[in-house]
Formats: C-alpha cells, sequence, structure tokens
C-alpha cells in the first residue's frame, strides 16, 4: 500500500518553516550515522511514519509535529488518501511513480493521481 504522503518532502517543509530553532527541531532535524540498519535515515521522516503506521491522518501528523516545533503556517498534503503520480505519452505508453518520473524526459502528457480526490464521509 502506498505511503499516504511524502515524508521527505513534508519534513523538509517544516524544516524550511521553523523559525525559532531548538532541541525539538535538531532533533526532528537529526539524521542518523553509522553502521546500524538506521544509519542515513532522518529521524523527524520516522516520526512521521510512526503517526502514519499509527493511522493519525496526514494533516492531523503535520499540525501535531508543526505544533511541537512552533511552526505557525498551516502545511496541508495534497491527499490524505493512497496515491501514486502517474503519466502517460501522445503514444499511450504509461509510466508510474516518483523516481521514474522524476528522470523521464518531458513529453506533452497528462499527470494523474490514481485515485480521484473523494471528500471524507461525515461521522
Amino acid at each position: 500500500m502506498p505511503r499516504r504522503y511524502c515524508l521527505g518532502d513534508t519534513r523538509n517543509c517544516i524544516n524550511q518553516l521553523i523559525t525559532e530553532p531548538s532541541v525539538g527541531s535538531m532533533i526532528f532535524e537529526y539524521r542518523f550515522r553509522g553502521n546500524g540498519e538506521l544509519n542515513g535515515h532522518n529521524l523527524g521522516n520516522l516520526m512521521l511514519k510512526a503517526l502514519d503506521n499509527l493511522s493519525i491522518r496526514p494533516l492531523e501528523a503535520i499540525t501535531l509535529i508543526c505544533d511541537m516545533l512552533k511552526v505557525k503556517t498551516q502545511i496541508v498534503p495534497m491527499s490524505e488518501h493512497p496515491a501514486d503520480l502517474s503519466a502517460m505519452t501522445p503514444e499511450a505508453t504509461s509510466f508510474a511513480g516518483k523516481p521514474v518520473l522524476m528522470n523521464w524526459q518531458p513529453f506533452h502528457s497528462a499527470y494523474t493521481l490514481n485515485r480521484p480526490y473523494r471528500r471524507p464521509k461525515k461521522p
């Protein structure tokens, strides 16, 4: 199942909006080093992933982290539902996934999400 939102992109947006450096912001920006399995991983990404694993809605998770880091700007994810970026060439060849599309030569094509927006049901 695809992730509901891009953790690294979201973390980077939050990092760019931090105006008051703190121990919390240093922890959020911390990148593990060494030979262990966490080597290279960013603690902020892991925090967002933990909230995602707990089934916390993306908007709530982002708001929780922003409150912790005293980021006043509201960050809204593109989608709260799993979605993959896909594209189709004029010749009807389709490509899917961010890594593929990032290296793809620009064509006159349509970019779409694989699931259309669905308004959340009211409780």
